[in-house]
């Protein structure tokens, strides 16, 4: 069942670039579609907690300032960032720099919690790096990756990996479903001074309500739940198959194609994904 749970999360995950191109499309912003997914994802967990008799510990007052910063930096940026990075580069393009995540991780553990990578933890680290720097150089057929996007590109991989480093320290003192009713609606908060909103389609809701619901509300519960019920670094090798279900769901619906060779470096960014779970998993066993 944990695997099962995970892989439907890295479905859902991969599937926001592809179906939030119908709401850009349509004029909406990239910011807007962000301020509606972390405020729709929000309200479901609020109300999910809400729910609960027994929801666990509510955060103390000096996590509170944690949870707060978590929410600006781990989820408006994310946000905001995973979808600017879709709009400039397209969906295949930002899901696999979103994969940049386990060298911010790397680094973030060096400086915070004194943890240098070993050999193979920076051999997984090198390969990241070249197969995002391949990807940008390479390109697609029909895009133009200038700076915006691989800037955006890489925000958003140092901001998917504060939630490694969050849920490191704070996962096992509550439940993570609980935090995330704190931290969604913190980061539409954050948003909202950044977004002009205006009319929408039909077709643009649609969109925005996928987008929040599934890609983030049940994609993060299924993950959490997997988690439950199996290993994280097994549940995070199959989370990576998410820049795979982005690619083939960009190509099927809007025609969007990196290079051969934007495929082949798309590949060693999954391979440092993994390489670095194995040497995670070699330095427990050790």
């Amino acid at each position: 069942m944990g695997p099962a749970l995970i892989l439907c999360a890295a479905i859902l995950w991969g599937l926001i670039g592809p179906a939030s191109r119908f709401a850009l499309n349509d004029g909406v912003s990239a910011m807007e579609i962000a301020f509606w997914r972390a405020a729709i994802a929000g309200v479901f967990f609020a109300l999910q907690t809400g729910l609960r008799r027994e929801r666990g510990p509510v955060p103390r007052r000096m996590d509170l300032a944690w949870v707060v910063a978590f929410g600006v930096a781990g989820v408006a940026a994310l946000e905001a960032s995973n979808l600017l990075a879709v709009a400039k580069g397209g969906a295949a393009f930002a899901s696999i720099l979103l994969y940049s995540a386990p060298a911010w991780v790397a680094l973030f553990s060096t400086v915070f919690f004194r943890e240098p990578p070993s050999r193979l933890e920076g051999s997984a680290l090198a390969a990241s790096l070249a197969g995002v720097a391949g990807v940008a150089i390479a390109g697609g057929a029909g895009f133009h990756f200038g700076a915006g996007a691989i800037f955006w590109g890489m925000v958003s991989g140092w901001s998917y990996a504060l939630f490694y480093l969050f849920g490191r320290v704070f996962f096992s003192r509550y439940s993570p479903q609980l935090l995330y009713a704190y931290a969604f609606p913190i980061g539409a908060i954050a948003l909202a001074p950044w977004v002009e909103f205006h009319p929408k389609s039909t077709t643009a809701w649609a969109s925005i309500a996928f987008v929040g619901v599934a890609s983030t509300y049940l994609a993060y519960l299924a993950y959490s739940e997997g988690l439950r019920r199996m290993n994280i670094k097994r549940a995070s090798i199959i989370a990576s198959l998410e820049p795979l279900v982005s690619a083939v769901a960009a190509y099927a619906l809007w025609g969007e194609a990196l290079s051969g060779w934007g495929y082949f470096w798309g590949a060693w960014v999954v391979a440092g994904v993994v390489l670095a779970h194995r040497a995670h998993e070699a330095s427990a066993v050790g």
